[in-house]
């Protein structure tokens, strides 16, 4: 059985098909008006911000209810993507992303995700090695600065 999807082995279509005829109509209904009920308030906030910023703004006659509807459909032709292809191709390419991911080799692989993630605390390998060397010779941190004078090096003092 599938998880997602809405084909004849999925949840939805067993919920939705263990429904009485009453219960369909019910639900098609509320959905029927749902979706007026959205037509008609995105067409009145269009409305009212249009009629309450654009004469105020740029001298802009006042519109209509149709009119913002017109206003709607132009900008989503203009500025969304339509073709039924967009969500294919992202498929596509995560699916090609996490593939080349599986099959990087251990030299390939960022510094990042052998420590755990891009936002881990220890963010590099080496310096959570480093820190863990320092707890295992029981040293606390050492502040910037210059080293001690027991660390100095001969001859440097």
């Amino acid at each position: 059985m599938r998880e997602h999807g809405d084909g004849p082995g999925s949840r939805w279509h067993k919920h939705w098909r263990n429904r009485g005829p009453g219960a369909r109509v019910g639900i098609i209904a509320l959905g029927v008006i749902a979706a007026a009920g959205f037509f008609v308030l995105g067409g009145f906030i269009v409305v009212w911000l249009w009629n309450w910023l654009m004469p105020a703004l740029f001298k802009l006659p006042t519109i209509g209810f149709w009119q913002a509807w017109g206003i709607l459909v132009l900008s989503s032709i203009l500025f969304k993507r339509h073709s039924p292809g967009n969500q294919m191709r992202a498929g596509r390419r995560k699916r090609f992303i996490r593939q080349r991911m599986r099959d990087m080799g251990d030299e390939d692989t960022p510094q990042w995700a052998e420590a755990g993630g891009p936002h881990d605390d220890s963010s590099y390998r080496e310096e959570r090695e480093d820190r863990e060397d320092r707890e295992d010779r029981g040293g606390a941190r050492r502040r910037p600065g210059p080293p001690p004078e027991s660390e100095s090096p001969e001859g440097f003092v």
